[in-house]
């Protein structure tokens, strides 16, 4: 057990208010080794990067799993870092280079004359599938419209002199060429509705530095600021993004100082009593008269969530659908030989053979 590597869920891409939104291109770009799987649709690939990541981990490699929007339970890639090496759902990542990574077709363990008749049920689910990601995105473009009056009302109540002090107050208790980054979702809306992972993935940290205060405070500027005086003394950043907003960062990590700084507002987390907390009421805490419209706002947010929950949930019936057609047609026996041979390959770091 002592050898065994780290193993990490992240979530890489999310169902946000401008449609399905991805890092999987970032996160792969300076990787050595790239595996895209293509082929059949469907949970299949998802168990085939589950099974890879798990095998590798038991090796005693760093693995990375990143977590499907839709469910926890599907995945689209994994990653280890100490090899600099990815498997990807290509179904998911279509701006991939064939003459840079290594293509794995999964239709060379499919039986074709067995899957013959079920052709139609196929395209039929598959169209059902695509139905509901517009119903998807349109639930979820009415919560970003709901959303968007609810930031203009908290770019209101910024008081500088706090944001000033919370910043200094960061680099003296912690943060004292291209310095790389990466960028997940802290939060996502799947079929159990909005999973965090904003304690999982600090709870490690040493120093915790917690925005605490109105919505709109200069949360944003702080952790801007913290990136820019990190990345200035050369540590590597972890970003991570509302999984509604992408353009909003609702937690920071520099992993070498093990030190994050976190949005109260937007994280689920347990404050614990080495956490800093971080005061951004200042002197507008008089503009508490406001709650009863946020409430407002966040009630018609929170009723938009459901839906696209609900929609995402009949998504995942037709996947999982989809799953059990390919079941019956599969040669999961190749399947396995070829995941043990592509495992021995990203090991070995051997690519294009």
């Amino acid at each position: 057990m002592g050898n065994r590597g780290k193993i990490k869920y992240l979530f890489s891409s999310s169902n946000t208010t401008c449609g399905y939104s991805t890092f999987i291109p970032e996160l792969i770009a300076n990787l050595s080794e790239v595996y895209v799987l293509t082929g059949i649709q469907g949970a299949i690939k998802s168990n085939f990067i589950k099974e890879l990541g798990e095998s590798l981990w038991r090796a005693g490699y760093e693995t990375e799993f990143w977590v499907s929007p839709l469910s926890s339970n599907l995945y689209e890639g994994v990653c280890f870092p100490q090899l600099a090496a990815a498997v990807i759902d290509g179904d998911l990542h279509k701006r991939y280079e064939s003459s840079r990574y290594t293509l794995v077709d999964l239709n060379q363990c499919l039986q074709e004359e067995k899957m013959r008749a079920f052709s139609n049920e196929v395209k039929n689910i598959k169209e059902r599938i695509l139905k509901q990601n517009a119903e998807i995105e349109s639930f979820l473009r009415l919560a970003g419209k709901n959303d968007e009056t609810y930031i203009g009302f908290e770019d209101e109540i910024k008081c500088r002199n706090v944001i000033d002090d919370a910043v200094q107050y960061i680099i003296k208790c912690s943060l004292e060429g291209v310095i790389p980054e990466k960028h997940y979702y802290s939060s996502v809306v799947n079929i159990d509705g909005m999973v965090d992972i904003a304690e999982e993935v600090s709870g490690a940290c040493r120093r915790r530095f917690i925005l605490k205060g109105p919505l709109g405070g200069g949360q944003k500027e702080i952790v801007e600021a913290a990136a820019s005086y990190a990345k200035s003394q050369n540590h590597f950043i972890e970003y991570y993004h509302d999984g509604l907003n992408p353009e909003k960062i609702n937690m920071l990590i520099i992993p070498s100082l093990q030190a994050a700084v976190l949005d109260y507002n937007s994280c689920k987390i347990a404050v614990k009593p080495t956490d800093m907390i971080i005061d951004l009421n200042g002197e507008k805490s008089e503009l508490d008269c406001g709650n009863v419209k946020k409430n407002e706002r966040q009630r018609t947010l929170e009723a938009f969530l459901f839906d696209a929950q609900n929609e995402l949930k009949k998504k995942y019936v037709y996947v999982r659908a989809l799953e059990n057609l390919y079941y019956y047609a599969f040669d999961f026996q190749g399947l396995e030989e070829l995941q043990m041979s592509l495992g021995q390959k990203i090991k070995k770091g051997i690519i294009n053979s």
